[in-house]
């Protein structure tokens, strides 16, 4: 088989394989230069081909939360109220969960000390941590639940290397990840404060792509709020109705106060 070059990578969408795709550039002062991001006009997915070859340590060094990234302990926080409130509806303590790019370690910390069987996976370790450094795993093992916390986004071969992480993981029953998706950026997407290379964001998602992703790996899929998403396979007939019922509730609240926005 042919392999390849740059040229086809940027007429074809990876995951759907449409040929309506758009090019986006995207300056970044790390690299120096532009970013090429390919848009699929299809499923809604955004990527860079080029950053494969990239050595993201660049980004991802011991500067990056101090620097970058100033909102990370208030989006925990968030994200951790959410996840309480997930364990109502599945109980989530009776899992061995990974925190998979657990980054300094804080959400590993709150969910152990609120009762959560919770193992941190990094392969960017920082010097200032809230965990020991036994703590951390370097090596895949076998869990029930996936933690993907600001992960998705940050992909430069994104099918193959997520293919890699659910067959090292042992097909877990559960991801739970957050990401902004494509759908819900105000035009011109050029200018998405999201579409950000400085960032690490290389791959951005629809809710179309997401649902096409899982689909790849027999996950069903759903969403919990704009930025917070579950593929879930092997849940028994109960669980996945109070799944579905919390995603329905939530999704229904977040419209109501869009639409109360919109009218003031």
């Amino acid at each position: 088989m042919k392999k390849k070059n740059i040229t086809d990578l940027m007429n074809e969408c990876i995951l759907c394989k449409s040929k309506q795709t758009n090019n986006i550039q995207k300056y970044s002062k790390i690299f120096n230069g532009d970013i090429t991001y390919m848009q699929c006009k299809n499923c809604g997915l955004i990527y860079a081909p080029e950053t494969k070859k990239y050595d993201l340590r660049k980004i991802y060094n011991n500067t990056y939360f101090n620097k970058t990234d100033f909102g990370w302990k208030n989006r925990i926080e968030w994200i951790l109220k959410y996840l309480l409130l997930l364990n109502k509806t599945i109980y989530l303590k009776k899992y061995q969960i990974c925190d998979f790019g657990a980054g300094n370690g804080y959400l590993t910390k709150k969910l152990i000390n609120d009762g959560f069987t919770v193992t941190a996976y990094e392969p960017y370790r920082q010097k200032t941590s809230f965990l020991n450094k036994k703590e951390y795993k370097t090596q895949p093992f076998k869990t029930d639940v996936l933690l993907m916390i600001e992960v998705f986004e940050h992909f430069t071969d994104a099918l193959n290397e997520l293919n890699k992480i659910i067959n090292d993981f042992h097909h877990p029953k559960l991801i739970i990840i957050t990401t902004n998706l494509t759908d819900y950026a105000t035009p011109p997407i050029n200018n998405w404060d999201y579409l950000n290379p400085a960032a690490g964001h290389f791959t951005l998602w629809s809710k179309k792509s997401l649902k096409l992703f899982g689909k790849i790996h027999k996950y069903r899929f759903t969403s919990l709020t704009d930025s917070i998403h579950i593929f879930y396979k092997d849940l028994n007939k109960y669980e996945q109705v109070k799944l579905n019922t919390l995603s329905a509730i939530l999704r229904m609240r977040i419209n109501l106060k869009k639409t109360i926005r919109r009218h003031k």
